[in-house]
Protein backbone atom coordinates (compact mmCIF):
# COMPACT_ATOMS: atom_id res chain seq x y z
CA UNK A 1 0.00 0.00 0.00
CA UNK A 2 1.51 3.38 -1.18
CA UNK A 3 1.50 6.24 1.39
CA UNK A 4 2.07 10.08 0.49
CA UNK A 5 3.93 12.53 2.99
CA UNK A 6 2.91 16.02 2.61
CA UNK A 7 5.55 19.03 3.96
CA UNK A 8 2.51 21.09 5.89
CA UNK A 9 0.82 24.46 4.40
CA UNK A 10 1.23 25.96 8.09
CA UNK A 11 4.82 25.25 8.18
CA UNK A 12 5.07 26.68 4.30
CA UNK A 13 3.10 29.86 5.45
CA UNK A 14 5.39 30.17 9.26
CA UNK A 15 8.43 30.16 6.25
CA UNK A 16 6.75 33.06 4.46
CA UNK A 17 5.65 35.16 8.11
CA UNK A 18 9.20 35.06 9.43
CA UNK A 19 10.68 36.28 6.41
CA UNK A 20 8.15 38.75 6.22
CA UNK A 21 9.18 39.66 10.05
CA UNK A 22 12.60 39.98 8.89
CA UNK A 23 12.03 42.28 6.55
CA UNK A 24 9.53 45.08 8.39
CA UNK A 25 12.56 44.53 11.01
CA UNK A 26 15.27 45.80 8.77
CA UNK A 27 12.64 48.67 7.46
CA UNK A 28 12.53 49.67 10.85
CA UNK A 29 15.91 50.31 11.59
CA UNK A 30 16.77 52.20 8.17
CA UNK A 31 20.13 50.36 7.72
CA UNK A 32 21.08 47.59 4.86
CA UNK A 33 19.74 44.48 5.72
CA UNK A 34 18.34 41.26 3.43
CA UNK A 35 15.86 42.60 1.64
CA UNK A 36 15.49 39.49 -0.63
CA UNK A 37 13.35 38.18 2.62
CA UNK A 38 10.88 39.86 0.96
CA UNK A 39 11.02 37.73 -1.94
CA UNK A 40 11.41 34.74 -0.08
CA UNK A 41 8.24 35.80 1.82
CA UNK A 42 6.30 35.94 -1.70
CA UNK A 43 7.64 32.30 -2.98
CA UNK A 44 6.39 30.60 0.08
CA UNK A 45 3.24 32.11 0.50
CA UNK A 46 2.24 30.94 -2.56
CA UNK A 47 3.86 27.34 -1.97
CA UNK A 48 1.55 27.87 1.41
CA UNK A 49 -1.40 28.52 -0.50
CA UNK A 50 -1.08 25.18 -3.16
CA UNK A 51 0.16 23.13 -0.25
CA UNK A 52 -3.25 23.51 1.51
CA UNK A 53 -5.12 23.20 -1.67
CA UNK A 54 -3.37 19.92 -2.39
CA UNK A 55 -3.60 18.78 0.90
CA UNK A 56 -6.85 19.19 1.68
CA UNK A 57 -8.25 17.57 -1.79
CA UNK A 58 -6.38 14.59 -0.43
CA UNK A 59 -8.18 14.24 2.32
CA UNK A 60 -11.62 14.72 1.20
CA UNK A 61 -11.15 12.18 -1.25
CA UNK A 62 -9.37 10.02 1.75
CA UNK A 63 -12.27 10.41 3.80
CA UNK A 64 -15.21 9.90 1.27
CA UNK A 65 -15.99 6.90 2.90
CA UNK A 66 -17.44 9.19 6.36
CA UNK A 67 -20.18 10.68 4.15
CA UNK A 68 -20.86 9.05 0.60
CA UNK A 69 -23.78 10.41 -1.12
CA UNK A 70 -22.97 13.72 -0.72
CA UNK A 71 -21.52 17.00 -2.35
CA UNK A 72 -17.67 16.42 -0.65
CA UNK A 73 -17.23 12.88 -2.87
CA UNK A 74 -17.55 14.42 -5.90
CA UNK A 75 -14.71 17.38 -4.23
CA UNK A 76 -12.45 14.96 -3.63
CA UNK A 77 -12.37 13.36 -6.67
CA UNK A 78 -12.58 16.06 -9.16
CA UNK A 79 -9.70 17.75 -7.04
CA UNK A 80 -7.68 14.87 -6.52
CA UNK A 81 -7.78 14.84 -10.98
CA UNK A 82 -7.09 18.34 -10.77
CA UNK A 83 -4.23 18.05 -8.56
CA UNK A 84 -2.58 14.83 -10.68
CA UNK A 85 -3.24 17.22 -13.77
CA UNK A 86 -0.87 19.84 -12.27
CA UNK A 87 -4.03 22.44 -12.05
CA UNK A 88 -2.74 25.53 -12.07
CA UNK A 89 -2.79 27.08 -8.58
CA UNK A 90 -5.83 29.79 -9.18
CA UNK A 91 -7.50 27.41 -11.36
CA UNK A 92 -7.63 24.40 -8.42
CA UNK A 93 -8.64 27.08 -5.57
CA UNK A 94 -11.79 28.13 -8.39
CA UNK A 95 -12.82 25.02 -9.06
CA UNK A 96 -12.77 24.08 -5.41
CA UNK A 97 -14.98 26.74 -4.71
CA UNK A 98 -17.43 26.07 -7.23
CA UNK A 99 -17.57 22.19 -6.00
CA UNK A 100 -18.21 23.78 -2.44
CA UNK A 101 -21.09 25.98 -4.12
CA UNK A 102 -19.43 29.05 -3.00
CA UNK A 103 -17.79 30.07 -6.48
CA UNK A 104 -14.65 32.96 -6.32
CA UNK A 105 -15.26 36.04 -8.00
CA UNK A 106 -12.74 36.78 -10.72
CA UNK A 107 -11.44 40.37 -10.24
CA UNK A 108 -12.24 40.24 -6.62
CA UNK A 109 -10.79 39.81 -3.34
CA UNK A 110 -9.00 37.18 -2.16
CA UNK A 111 -9.09 35.47 -5.34
CA UNK A 112 -7.79 38.29 -7.43
CA UNK A 113 -5.08 39.24 -5.17
CA UNK A 114 -4.17 34.81 -5.18
CA UNK A 115 -4.01 35.72 -9.06
CA UNK A 116 -1.59 38.56 -8.64
CA UNK A 117 0.82 37.25 -5.94
CA UNK A 118 0.98 34.03 -8.14
CA UNK A 119 2.15 36.34 -11.04
CA UNK A 120 4.49 37.88 -8.68
CA UNK A 121 5.73 34.16 -7.77
CA UNK A 122 5.65 33.36 -11.64
CA UNK A 123 8.06 36.36 -12.20
CA UNK A 124 10.50 35.51 -9.20
CA UNK A 125 11.06 31.71 -10.60
CA UNK A 126 10.88 32.28 -14.42
CA UNK A 127 12.21 35.18 -15.19
CA UNK A 128 12.53 36.57 -18.84
CA UNK A 129 13.79 39.81 -20.03
CA UNK A 130 10.52 41.64 -20.68
CA UNK A 131 8.59 43.72 -17.82
CA UNK A 132 5.55 42.19 -15.78
CA UNK A 133 2.67 43.85 -16.27
CA UNK A 134 1.29 42.44 -12.94
CA UNK A 135 4.56 43.94 -11.27
CA UNK A 136 3.24 47.33 -12.88
CA UNK A 137 0.09 47.09 -11.66
CA UNK A 138 1.64 46.30 -8.25
CA UNK A 139 3.81 49.08 -8.54
CA UNK A 140 0.28 51.10 -9.29
CA UNK A 141 -1.92 50.05 -6.11
CA UNK A 142 0.93 50.79 -3.90
CA UNK A 143 1.85 47.66 -2.97
CA UNK A 144 5.14 46.84 -5.13
CA UNK A 145 7.58 49.88 -4.21
CA UNK A 146 6.80 52.78 -7.29
CA UNK A 147 10.32 52.94 -9.02
CA UNK A 148 11.92 56.58 -10.25
CA UNK A 149 11.85 57.31 -14.29
CA UNK A 150 13.93 59.01 -16.11
CA UNK A 151 13.89 60.41 -19.82
CA UNK A 152 15.59 57.38 -22.34
CA UNK A 153 17.12 58.09 -25.89
CA UNK A 154 13.30 58.31 -27.48
CA UNK A 155 12.40 60.58 -24.81
CA UNK A 156 10.17 57.70 -23.15
CA UNK A 157 10.02 57.75 -19.74
CA UNK A 158 11.89 54.42 -18.34
CA UNK A 159 11.40 53.47 -14.73
CA UNK A 160 15.19 52.65 -12.58
CA UNK A 161 15.82 49.84 -11.35
CA UNK A 162 14.25 46.18 -11.58
CA UNK A 163 10.99 45.16 -10.87
CA UNK A 164 12.52 42.06 -8.84
CA UNK A 165 13.76 45.75 -6.57
CA UNK A 166 9.81 46.90 -6.61
CA UNK A 167 9.32 43.73 -4.88
CA UNK A 168 11.72 44.19 -1.88
CA UNK A 169 10.17 45.66 0.67
CA UNK A 170 7.85 44.93 3.63
CA UNK A 171 4.30 45.91 2.27
CA UNK A 172 4.62 43.21 -0.82
CA UNK A 173 5.60 40.28 2.25
CA UNK A 174 2.77 41.24 3.86
CA UNK A 175 0.64 40.84 1.47
CA UNK A 176 1.49 38.09 0.20
CA UNK A 177 1.32 36.42 4.04
CA UNK A 178 -2.40 38.06 4.18
CA UNK A 179 -3.27 36.91 1.27
CA UNK A 180 -2.51 33.31 1.32
CA UNK A 181 -3.85 32.93 4.69
CA UNK A 182 -7.14 34.91 3.41
CA UNK A 183 -7.45 32.61 0.13
CA UNK A 184 -7.11 29.33 2.50
CA UNK A 185 -9.56 30.42 5.39
CA UNK A 186 -11.90 31.48 2.09
CA UNK A 187 -11.66 28.04 1.71
CA UNK A 188 -11.57 26.44 4.90
CA UNK A 189 -15.04 28.17 5.69
CA UNK A 190 -16.55 26.93 3.27
CA UNK A 191 -16.69 23.26 4.06
CA UNK A 192 -19.56 21.77 5.39
CA UNK A 193 -19.85 20.83 9.47
CA UNK A 194 -20.19 17.13 8.46
CA UNK A 195 -16.89 16.97 7.33
CA UNK A 196 -14.30 14.68 8.70
CA UNK A 197 -12.22 15.67 11.55
CA UNK A 198 -9.26 15.34 9.45
CA UNK A 199 -10.45 18.49 7.35
CA UNK A 200 -10.97 20.05 10.43
CA UNK A 201 -7.42 19.96 12.16
CA UNK A 202 -6.40 21.67 9.06
CA UNK A 203 -8.08 24.63 10.43
CA UNK A 204 -6.40 24.08 14.22
CA UNK A 205 -3.91 26.96 14.95
CA UNK A 206 -4.26 28.94 11.59
CA UNK A 207 -3.98 31.42 10.29
CA UNK A 208 -1.73 31.55 14.25
CA UNK A 209 -2.10 34.66 16.68
CA UNK A 210 0.03 37.52 16.32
Amino acid sequence: MSTSTFIHFKYLWLIADEARARTEQFAERRTPGDFGQGLVAVVFAVAAAEAYINEVSHLVKQDTHLYPDTPLVDFGAQMTHAVANKMSIEGKYLLASKLLAQPFQKGKKPFQDLVNVVAARNFLLHQIPVPSEAIAHLEQVGIATKRATFRNYLEEDEPMGSQVDALSNPTVARWACDTAANIIVAVMDMFPPYASASVGLLRFGFPPEA
